[in-house]
């Protein structure tokens, strides 16, 4: 062996476990199957969520704010129906 040359160090088990959950499973899953199966895996839901007006569905997480606020804000509360307000 050359002295001129180092040699490379054999990574550990947890360093190769942090390059392996830092692949994309996008990329990984197209590379195994191909590009079209990929995107059939993760696609979105076609249509969505149906709604006839908005904020028709709310869903809750922690993020807190009152809706009436919400509804000022983005306008919302002038495309309802007087019905509604």
């Amino acid at each position: 062996m050359c002295s001129d040359k180092r040699l490379l160090r054999v990574p550990g088990r947890k360093a190769v476990s942090n390059a392996i959950k830092r692949i994309d499973p996008f990329s990984a899953y197209a590379r195994r199957f191909g590009v079209d199966a990929a995107n059939a895996n993760f696609a979105l839901s076609d249509d969505g969520i149906k709604s006839d007006f908005p904020l028709q569905r709310v869903e809750i997480d922690e993020w807190k704010i009152e809706l009436s606020t919400l509804f000022e804000t983005t306008a919302v509360v002038n495309m309802l129906d007087d019905d509604l307000t």
